[in-house]
């Protein structure tokens, strides 16, 4: 997969846009133990995609690390309480939806 489309892929969340959800919604997940420190749950349809990128990325010389992916809306809300500028709210992020990372 061509690494520009798999970026604008996970970028533009899949196609996720900004849908807000309730706090009893969870997507499907997946864990991925990619380059990160610990495992990380994201949509299943991208860890194919992730994994490729870092691929591609390692091939380069590149040691990408990541560092967070699902989040629960609990989660969400804490995040959004601690860092209101830089964290959505809960149930409007990307995170919730399993599609950011």
């Amino acid at each position: 997969m061509n690494l520009l489309l798999v970026v604008a892929m996970l970028v533009s969340g899949g196609g996720s846009g900004n849908a807000c959800v309730g706090p009893d919604y969870v997507p499907p997940l997946q864990e991925w133990d990619g380059p990160s420190y610990r495992v990380i749950e994201v949509r299943p349809e991208l860890v194919e995609p992730l994994q490729e990128l870092f691929n591609e990325l390692h091939d380069l010389g590149a040691r990408p690390v990541l560092l967070s992916g699902y989040r629960s809306y609990e989660r969400q809300a804490s995040m959004h309480l601690a860092d209101p500028k830089w964290t959505e709210p809960a149930g409007c992020s990307q995170h919730q939806l399993g599609t950011a990372v």
